[in-house]
Parts: structure tokens; C-alpha cells; sequence
């Protein structure tokens, strides 16, 4: 579910990072204005969901949804409806919502990571990225270690481009 359409980086390979207007990316999603989705629309998207025999997973996803200023009220909507809420992000912003996160009882998080920290940072297009990433990590490990949680799973993901395709291995480790 796309929650935003705006984000803190500027990624080689994402349209809005890249400010590129000329693409359908761009023009379907950030229009004249960008925006992000309301509560009201997601609660109508769960009532509507609420009516399958099984809950489908609710991803919440572009361009990062942990800037999107309702982002913790999602989580609780989608937790407290019985939904299984997972968050693809750039996990720029993560520790200062770990706890939170934890708290809510989000299911999982899948982090985006492009390569080692100088990979890393050069793609995402801002220094000090990979570092923000990994202490939001961190601080999600010691919310769930201190409240005795299992959750959220905490999985990576990468697009593999021009610039990290030969760091695969080291990315991975």
C-alpha cells in the first residue's frame, strides 16, 4: 500500500529521488503536489479488508513510509484489526520510532540496505544514511530484547544497480 509519495533521500534509482518529473512514476504519483495517504482512507481499506475469510498482509510502503506523519496511527489501526502490518523503509528515521514500533506490535519491518556504509550512503544519495540505518536497527533490538518481543521480523532488501552490483557479497555480510 503506497502510504506517501515524497522522501528524506534521493536514490539513484527511484524517480522521486532523482526528481525526474519526465516519468510515469512521477507523474502518477507526485502530480503537482506531493501527499500523503489519510487515516481515514486507510481505516476504509481495513473495513473493506476486514470482509475476506483470511486478513491479507498489510504492507505499507513508497516512497518511505516512516516519514509519513501518521505513520505510528497506521500501525495501530492496522495491529489493533487483526491485520499482520509489515513496513518496507530506507530505515533512515527508524530509531526514533523503534520503541514504538516494537510497542504497536508492527509484524515486520524489511530494511532497504545497497551495499556497505560508502555504497550505501553514495546510492541512497545522502552521507550517513547506512550509519542512521543501523542504529535504528539496533534501537529496534534492544526495544524488542527489553519487552521480551519477538517482532517486528527484521528483514533487508536490496536493488541491486550500477554502483553496488560488484558488493553483493559484502552487502550480504
Amino acid at each position: 500500500m503506497i502510504v506517501n509519495n515524497v522522501c528524506n533521500l534521493k536514490c539513484e534509482m527511484c524517480d522521486v529521488g532523482l526528481g525526474d518529473p519526465t516519468t510515469v512514476f512521477w507523474e502518477n504519483l507526485i502530480g503537482e503536489r506531493p501527499q500523503n495517504m489519510s487515516l481515514a482512507m486507510l481505516e476504509e481499506l481495513l473495513l473493506q479488508s476486514e470482509q475476506f475469510r483470511v486478513r491479507p498482509k498489510i504492507g505499507l510502503a513508497a516512497t518511505e513510509p516512516l516519514i509519513h506523519p501518521e505513520i505510528l496511527a497506521f500501525c495501530e489501526a492496522i495491529v489493533q484489526k487483526g491485520f499482520y502490518c509489515q513496513i518496507t523503509t530506507n530505515g533512515s528515521t527508524l530509531s526514533r520510532l523503534a520503541s514504538s514500533l516494537v510497542d504497536i506490535g508492527v509484524d515486520e519491518l524489511i530494511i532497504s540496505c545497497d551495499g556497505p556504509r560508502a555504497i550505501h550512503d553514495q546510492v541512497r544519495g545522502k552521507k550517513g544514511s547506512f550509519d542512521r540505518l543501523c542504529k535504528g536497527v539496533e534501537m529496534l533490538g534492544r526495544a524488542k530484547e527489553s519487552r521480551g518481543k519477538l517482532r517486528p521480523i527484521v528483514n533487508f532488501s536490496f536493488t541491486v544497480t550500477d554502483t553496488n552490483y560488484n558488493h553483493l557479497v559484502e552487502t550480504v555480510k
